[in-house]
């Protein structure tokens, strides 16, 4: 669990690119308006109402999901478009800006997500703004090229808004990396300075490290896990952030759970992993919990030609309440008659075959 003590990592780089456009915006629209001539208005919409349809679609997303891919779907253009046509383009600007306001503080955002998004919405609608200015007739009928001019604009300021939230992505990633990094570098130095003598800390990658110890027997490796859990309970500073990081220690020992550096650091891992859904903090390999191991993988193809066979066959056992000797259910139980194997108990090949 992470506890902030200051401004989470990349923060401040967000704030200085949400003032770069926001400097950006007011330039531009200063360009816009001094220099270019509005086209001929051929409607009426009033500020409330249009600030109205931006608030509508700003608080109102389509989520729409394509095989693996997450899309969320907004219609910030369809306003945008009203307003480009029945108004004047300063009053589109004016009112996108407080829809977009009055939106995220409607959904109680965090002031610098309000400020960015009020920030690129400024800039991206004024990017719109610009080539409906250049692009548009100006005649007092619609055409052709007003349709045109409509599209480039609503594209541009789409545009616009996806390049200012990449870019934010990218800052946010960078420094969450760093983040992981020093991280990673902090609790392996923990562990290098309460290691014994003899012992190898290595990092295998992400947030996974390998300690070999030497003359070690499994009470031994049980103890320094625990000391390992206990070196990682003080929090650790890393860009202002506190991080608080628990360890699941899988045990593996030599020859007993592997003869070789692979089969050593697969069983440790499985323990690991034991260990992380269990909650139990240590665990050592124990091959009856392992459901990858090469016996019971093995039976996983066989498992197939079995189902065709007619191999598996239900054994129902009676439940009978013990003051009367009443029979009130049973329960049905797999079994795998293996031709070869005889009798497969479920917890052999279940788990294995469901994965």
């Amino acid at each position: 669990m992470a506890t902030p003590s200051t401004a989470p990592a990349g923060t401040a780089k967000v704030w200085a690119l949400t003032g770069l456009i926001a400097v950006a915006a007011a330039v531009l629209h200063l360009l816009v308006f001094a220099h270019q001539e509005s086209p001929v208005q051929r409607g009426s919409v009033p500020l409330i109402a249009l600030i109205g349809l931006f608030l509508v679609v700003e608080m109102t997303s389509l989520h729409v999901t394509l095989g693996r891919d997450a899309h969320t779907v907004t219609f910030s253009e369809v306003p945008f478009v009203i307003g480009l046509f029945l108004t004047n383009p300063s009053t589109v600007i004016t009112a996108r800006v407080i829809g977009v306001a009055v939106g995220y503080l409607a959904h109680r955002r965090v002031p610098l997500k309000i400020a960015f998004n009020v920030a690129q919405a400024w800039l991206s609608t004024l990017v719109g703004v610009e080539v409906w200015l250049l692009l548009a007739g100006g005649e007092s009928h619609y055409g052709a090229r007003d349709l045109l001019a409509a599209f480039a604009a609503a594209i541009s300021m789409e545009i616009t808004s996806s390049l200012s939230v990449t870019t934010v992505i990218a800052l946010r990633g960078s420094a969450v990396r760093a983040s992981m990094v020093i991280t990673s570098l902090s609790v392996g130095a923990r562990l290098s300075k309460i290691a014994p003598a003899r012992t190898c800390v290595a990092r295998l990658g992400g947030d996974e490290f390998a300690v070999v110890l030497g003359d070690a027997d499994v009470l031994e490796a049980e103890r320094f896990a625990e000391d390992i859990r206990l070196a990682l309970v003080t929090p650790l500073d890393v860009m202002g952030v506190m991080l608080t990081v628990d360890a699941s220690v899988g045990i593996s020992l030599a020859p007993a759970h592997g003869d070789d550096i692979a089969t050593l650091l697969r069983s440790a891992d499985v323990a690991m992993y034991a260990a992380k859904s269990s909650h139990a903090g240590v665990v050592v390999y124990a091959p009856d919990s392992d459901h990858y191991s090469a016996a019971r993988l093995a039976l996983v193809p066989e498992l197939r030609g079995g189902i065709a066979a007619g191999q598996l066959v239900l054994a129902y056992q009676p439940k009978v309440e013990t003051a009367s000797g009443r029979v009130y259910g049973v329960e049905a139980l797999v079994r795998w008659q293996h031709p070869v194997r005889r009798a497969i108990q479920p917890d052999d090949f279940i788990v294995s075959a469901a994965r």
